[in-house]
């Protein structure tokens, strides 16, 4: 027995020798054999069809249709850089190459398309109408954006659906392919199975010769059906890595073996493609989400960021917004030129991230301002001492080719537990301390209080004040004023109030805010003056010496040539030799 198993494992499968094999054994055995041997080489016949012909199927599907999806995904970044080149004006041998790169790829995904169709796989007839509108669009967008980077841009965008469209319908195509391929050597498989069943069941019928004889030649024939079935599912569980056995051989199994190792290259290369094409990816969506000068997370990102986190905290945790604006940043650009400014904004981003941590977020939001969240879920991070750290890092002198370059930072902070609402309401809280934060006149920081907040006015406050000057609802009272070393009588000042017909006589604390927030000083002055100086026209002919009235003006409206005209036309006009004097007020005084 020994003997014969060693011989029959030299021995190599072939239709004929497993014809001889069987006959071999006792003559009473030679019919059941010979049909059992002509089941097994039209059961060979049908698998070896079945997983060639799934293949071949497989096979096209597989390396075109990855193709596809990979040269189109060439086209998208490239019309990217086509765009991103456009707005800088580059042009030359890089336009000519992308433009190149972007008809080839087109070319290769027809060619790889025209080759599914001829398949006949299912899908194809579709794919290649989604493409040629895929490559339609295409044309239309390099040429919008040689025109006018700009629409270009849009239209890149607007082709990204298409491209998807694309993308997806090549993918279906290979999951059928592979689905197909797979339902095939499933029943490959059960095949097999079944014939070795009946191979066992007719030895044990025939006696133990025939039980002998019938285990050696199933041994030969389905080891290596199983071995290479085992193989094909090993490579479909995704380890690509597996030995194909039998590829030696020169019979049907060796052409099958074959085959398997060639599914198996293109599987490894489709594996390639893929990580690659997800390694292409992830670059642009770190193009998308970052700043292209300093690295760090540009505005788009951070908004997403500071959204999701508003999220969180309403959940619970607080965290804190510090919105960074660079003083005498305009200077360094004018002075030392863009490059200076651009390290400055490069130096300062690196020192950002050094000082925080991870989980926290730095971001350029736009020109010289930054914006850092940094989460308090420890509540141990005081954020005047993150702010005053910020400040610190930003006033250290930065070199640049020999010199140092200084500049300042305006520091708003704002704290999620200080704000209600939305994410945006952070945002703008943080703003007003950064103002408030300017206003030192220095390097500085703010921390946002809700006091900061102004007095928010509707539209129906707007037009009730106008229409308070425009029906003379605002009237004078006069202050009497008092000269402390005589004791005597010194004019007046002139005091406003509103005699509203509804609410009656309200002080100034009910007006002027609103005057000041929609900008009708000046209207409201205008009125002021016009009041007093018919007063003064009344005092004068009445024979009353006022000794002159003081009228309060806001410090912008003097500042103001118009501002200025009104004081001086209105007293000449009036009064002749009036005198102008400003120490917080304008006094005009009668020579009577």
């Amino acid at each position: 027995m020994r003997r014969g198993r060693k011989l029959a494992g030299r021995l190599r499968f072939s239709n004929w020798s497993i014809l001889a094999k069987v006959m071999a054994g006792p003559l009473v055995m030679l019919v059941a054999l010979t049909l059992m041997t002509f089941v097994a080489w039209q059961t060979l016949k049908t698998q070896r069809t079945a997983i060639v012909s799934g293949f071949a199927e497989f096979e096209i599907a597989l390396d075109r249709a990855y193709h596809v999806s990979h040269h189109l995904a060439s086209v998208e970044a490239n019309l990217y850089k086509l765009s991103m080149w456009s707005e800088i004006g580059v042009r030359g041998a890089e336009l000519e190459g992308t433009l190149r790169s972007i008809s080839y790829n087109l070319e290769i995904s027809d060619t790889d398309i025209a080759k599914m169709q001829e398949a006949g796989l299912e899908g194809a007839e579709e794919l290649r109408a989604a493409f040629a509108v895929y490559k339609q669009n295409t044309s239309q967008a390099v040429l919008l954006i040689l025109r006018n980077a700009t629409l270009g841009a849009v239209a890149t965008r607007g082709g990204h659906q298409t491209y998807a469209r694309v993308e997806r319908l090549a993918q279906s195509i290979a999951t059928r392919a592979s689905s197909d391929f797979r339902e095939a050597t499933d029943r490959t498989s059960a095949m097999s199975d079944r014939l070795a069943r009946d191979f066992i069941v007719a030895a044990a019928l025939t006696g133990l010769m025939a039980i002998i004889v019938s285990f050696a030649a199933s041994r030969v024939i389905t080891r290596p059906i199983l071995g290479l079935v085992r193989t094909v599912q090993s490579l479909l569980r995704g380890d690509l890595a597996v030995a194909v056995p039998f590829v030696e051989r020169r019979d049907e199994f060796g052409r099958i073996a074959a085959s398997v190792r060639e599914l198996q290259r293109v599987m490894v290369q489709n594996r390639l493609l893929a990580d690659e094409r997800e390694q292409k990816q992830a670059e642009l969506e770190h193009i998308a989400s970052h700043d292209g000068l300093t690295a760090v997370a540009n505005r788009k990102a951070f908004d997403t960021f500071l959204d999701a986190i508003w999220q969180d905290t309403q959940e619970g945790g607080e965290f804190v917004y510090l919105l960074v604006d660079l003083d005498s940043f305009k200077p360094i650009n004018d002075a030392y030129g863009h490059d200076a400014g651009d390290a400055v904004l490069k130096t300062l981003a690196q020192r950002f991230r050094e000082l925080t941590r991870p989980g926290d977020f730095v971001a350029r939001l736009g020109g010289d301002e930054f914006g850092i969240v940094v989460p308090l879920a420890d509540h141990r991070r005081d954020p005047e001492t993150i702010a005053r750290r910020i400040l610190e890092a930003t006033t250290r002198p930065i070199p640049f080719n020999g010199r140092e370059l200084r500049v300042g930072a305006s520091i708003g902070v704002a704290c999620s537990r200080d704000v209600s609402g939305a994410a945006h309401e952070l945002m703008a809280a943080a703003d007003q301390a950064m103002y408030v934060a300017k206003q030192e006149k220095r390097p500085s920081y703010s921390v946002y209080s809700p006091s900061m907040m102004p007095e928010r006015f509707g539209l129906e406050d707007k037009e009730e004040i106008e229409t308070a000057l425009e029906r003379g609802e605002f009237v004078m009272h006069y202050q009497p004023k008092v000269r402390l070393g005589t004791d005597g009588h010194a004019g007046f000042e002139a005091l406003a109030r509103w005699q509203h017909p509804e609410k009656g006589l309200l002080p100034p604390s009910h007006f002027l805010p609103r005057i000041g927030n929609f900008g009708l000083q000046g209207n409201f002055t205008m009125e002021v003056a016009r009041q007093v100086f018919s007063d003064l026209r009344r005092f004068a002919a009445a024979g009353l010496d006022t000794g002159g009235v003081a009228i309060n003006l806001d410090e912008a409206t003097l500042a103001t040539r118009s501002g200025q005209q009104l004081s001086i036309d209105a007293g000449v006009s009036h009064f002749g030799q009036d005198t102008i004097g400003y120490n917080g007020m304008v006094t005009l005084s009668s020579p009577l």
